[in-house]
């Protein structure tokens, strides 16, 4: 009977999301969008940059609104209200090139002035183009004293004309009395990285001198077979500190930099930032003068930080950021660190192939100096005729005070709707982390050790906390919850006989993580046998059906009591339903314990997948094949809840393909993994399994999404429901309360086992007391599923010893004595 229970498996795509729980920067009000009217739909805008000077910010890009697509003036707008609305599109380039204006980047100086500098290639003196002067490896800037009103455009470096063309990447930085560009000139096979500094003598009045950062002609990045443009570079200030990265060649396509300490006047050696084949370097200046740089491997892999407290002549070793799940990448990330010393990285997360990538934006945050970020987002808000496969890419980050402290500005390029556009929005800041959580202590259980602890404080609240595990009182210490506990205590489950050593800290309601907690331990440990338990339970064992009984100490022998699966107890525990199927057709065959007055209740004329039971016995549910012919043939599992007397369906949910089935005791309402759905007219893939619920008489439905959870089934006599899902790595039993509109709240794990032993299957006991469900022992490839129960509130976990699957359970043993809010996360996965 197998079969049934995976039939519809078979090609379902399985993905993860970045599983960080809580924001480091709380997302303020909706995404705005940059662009306006001007930008027709035939028209893309791209490559953003913002800046952020006394309360108002600042933002250009490219876009070929007024050109083709090898012409792409540079486009200006402005904020005074916070990036609540942005001013009527300006553009800041004057000239019309016949060739690519690349890569705008902007800075604002303390006194208003506008400095927008960009990269132009490919622009030749050919049939009177580019004004008839070869314009290529340019760097051109665009000056406004005014406000944006008006702009002047200047050249800022004159290129080598007769050197190849480069796909390049300039920076900029804006005071008062000089303005600071890095840019680059092509030299030998590579680039001469060079600073040009722009003093203003007066409105109009500038003057420049260069200065080669790079040591060695040619040592700069111009490209190769992995990264065909370049070098990206990076350019930071902060008081009379100066400095710059940049993709090398020495060491292997490395980040180099070098950095200033007199404002510019001398810089000191290069150094090397980075290993070999790592590219697209960020660096920022904390209040503090300590220089963060951050940089990726050339497969687009997770963003590496490193930090030097003496203007790069020592690093720190590097620290990764946040993990990335299978097949995720960064795309493009930014970045920047506020007034308070909080380091923020904006990330656009991808997906998919190159020619169908689909991303999503996010904030990580760390107040502790890069050792520990928080994650929020997704930052995009689903606006536009696209949002599920839209793209973010470029995203820039600027820090600015405000009403209510610090806010990160973002902006990016996204094509939500038929072109690419520019759009912003805002998170706010809290760089004040909560207070250490005071007198933990830890209590030895059977296979767990509950923990509680006195609450920590925040000027913002507390938003939960985190436990640390260790195996000795000097660490290392290990995360171990996924999500921020809600309460003042935690049970750790799924222990073996040893000592084990515990902290915890809180986090805020921005994402701040505090400092940890005591060290408290103790010794958890395992019962011996099954004394306790009654009843029976029930099993697949191969084709056939099979029970056995607690008896004191331990299990009887197995009876075979028919050829059938999917095994259910009546909520009475007196009679044990199963399916059976054959031509097409499926059965419900109802039996006494003792497999006395077998018989069938009910036939449907498609296959079941899946089986549950109410407390009124004329009523069960099932998941049931229906399938749809127009215009294409599919095939879907319906969840449905059907009267025995007379039979009819009496609630379902259509097209949708589901993998398992549970009701209510009141059969009030339904539970179901969502795979996919399919109705004839077309057939969609979820990433991951939903775990999705119903309210049968409200029509209200929840999804648990990014979890891949499945194999539910609802508590008896409780508000509640246990499930298999993968939210720390590895498949595992969770408990969650049920809301009346079928949302899930205070998330608890009940199982942890060993590496590569997920747990699935869950069936809570009839007397609601404990969980029945299967191990999968082997740890490599193949299958050994051994049945184990565990209490209701994570304690006692047994092995039965028996080889089985879809297990049920008539009866459980005492009840387990719960602990208000304990062992319970938050995670941001429920989705209306």
């Amino acid at each position: 009977m197998r079969w049934l229970r995976y039939l519809v498996i078979v090609g379902a795509l399985c993905a993860a999301l970045p599983r960080a729980a809580q924001a480091g920067g709380t997302p303020a009000g909706p995404n705005v969008q940059v662009t306006d009217a001007g930008l027709a739909n035939v028209d893309d805008a791209t490559t953003p940059e913002i800046a952020a000077q006394a309360g108002a910010l600042y933002a250009a890009w490219s876009d070929t609104r007024a050109g083709t697509s090898t012409e792409r003036p540079v486009y200006f707008a402005r904020s005074d209200d916070g990036g609540a609305s942005w001013s009527a599109n300006k553009r800041a380039s004057l000239l019309s090139y016949t060739g690519f204006t690349d890569r705008p980047v902007i800075s604002v100086a303390p006194d208003g002035s506008i400095w927008i500098a960009w990269w132009l290639n490919q622009c030749y003196a050919i049939s009177g183009a580019c004004g008839g002067v070869d314009r290529q490896n340019d760097t051109r800037l665009a000056l406004s004293t005014d406000g944006g009103q008006t702009f002047g455009e200047y050249l800022a470096l004159d290129g080598d004309d007769a050197g190849a063309d480069i796909d390049s990447f300039v920076e900029i930085h804006a005071e008062n009395d000089r303005t600071f560009i890095l840019t680059n000139n092509p030299a030998g096979a590579g680039v001469d990285v060079l600073l040009r500094v722009v003093n203003r003598s007066g409105p109009g009045l500038l003057q420049a001198r260069t200065v080669r950062l790079s040591e060695g002609s040619g040592s700069g990045r111009l490209t190769d077979n992995i990264i065909p443009d370049g070098p990206r570079m990076s350019l930071a200030a902060r008081g009379g500190t100066i400095c710059a990265a940049w993709e090398d060649t020495r060491a292997r396509f490395a980040i180099y930099g070098a950095c200033s300490a007199d404002a510019g006047a001398t810089f000191g050696a290069n150094f090397q930032i980075s290993g070999s084949d790592d590219f697209n370097p960020r660096l920022a200046i904390a209040p503090d003068g300590t220089l963060y740089a951050a940089y990726q491997d050339v497969a687009g892999g997770p963003v590496l930080l490193r930090r030097s407290g003496d203007r790069g002549a020592s690093w720190g070793a590097p620290s990764q950021a946040f993990g990335l799940a299978s097949g995720q990448r960064i795309g493009s990330y930014d970045l920047d660190v506020d007034a308070g010393g909080q380091i923020l990285l904006t990330t656009a997360v991808e997906t998919g192939s190159s020619s169908n990538k689909t991303s999503d934006l996010f904030l990580a945050t760390s107040v502790d100096r890069g050792q520990r970020f928080a994650l929020s987002g997704p930052l995009e808000d689903g606006q536009g005729q696209y949002p599920s496969i839209a793209t973010q890419t470029n995203p820039r980050t600027a820090v600015g005070g405000g009403p209510g402290g610090q806010h990160a500005f973002v902006i990016w390029s996204d094509d939500r709707n038929v072109q690419d556009q520019i759009w912003s929005t805002r998170a706010d800041l809290d760089s004040t982390p909560p207070s250490a959580p005071a007198n933990l202590r830890a209590q030895a259980g059977d296979t767990s050790i509950l923990l509680t602890w006195d609450a920590a404080s925040d000027a913002s609240g507390v938003a939960g906390y985190h436990v640390l595990r260790a195996s000795s009182a000097a660490g290392p210490y290990s995360r171990i919850t996924p999500g921020p506990v809600a309460a003042l205590g935690y049970r750790d489950v799924g222990l073996s006989a040893a000592t084990y050593f515990y902290r915890v800290y809180a986090v805020d309601r921005t994402g701040n993580p505090g400092p940890e907690s005591n060290t408290a331990s103790a010794a958890a440990a395992v019962g011996g046998g099954l004394a306790g338990l009654r009843g029976t339970i029930a099993y697949e064992a191969g084709a056939s059906l099979a029970l056995r009984g607690f008896g004191g100490a331990g299990l009887g022998a197995e009876r075979l009591v028919g050829q059938s699966g999917l095994p259910a107890f009546s909520h009475d525990g007196q009679r044990i339903l199963s399916l059976s199927a054959a031509a097409g057709k499926s059965s419900v065959i109802s039996q006494r314990l003792d497999g006395g007055d077998r018989r069938v209740i009910y036939t449907a004329d498609s296959l079941i997948s899946s089986l549950d039971t109410a407390s009124d016995p004329n009523y069960i549910g099932g998941a049931f094949l229906q399938q749809y012919y127009a215009p294409a043939l599919c095939q879907a599992f319906e969840p449905r809840i059907v009267s025995l007397q007379p039979p009819q369906q009496v609630a379902g949910v259509t097209a949708a393909l589901a993998t398992d089935i549970a009701i209510t005791s009141d059969h009030a309402m339904i539970a179901y993994t969502y795979r996919n759905w399919c109705n004839g007219v077309g057939v969609g893939v979820y990433d991951t399994p939903r775990l999705c619920l119903q309210n049968v008489a409200t029509q209200q439905e929840s999804c648990l999404d990014g979890a891949s959870a499945e194999d539910s089934d609802f508590v008896p006599n409780r508000a509640s429901i246990v499930f298999s899902a993968d939210l720390t790595g590895q498949r595992e039993i969770w408990l969650a309360d049920v809301l009346p509109n079928g949302a899930l709240r205070n998330l608890t794990q009940l199982t942890r086992g060993p590496a590569g032993q997920p747990s699935l299957g869950p069936r809570a006991s009839t007397d609601g007391s404990w969980v029945i469900f299967e191990r999968d022992v082997d740890p490599g490839p193949g299958e050994q599923r051994v049945l184990h129960v565990v209490r209701l509130d994570g304690d006692g976990l047994r092995s039965l010893g028996v080889a089985g699957t879809t297990p049920a359970w008539s009866g459980g043993g005492p009840a387990p004595s719960f602990i208000p809010g304990s062992n319970r996360t938050m995670l941001p996965l429920l989705r209306r």
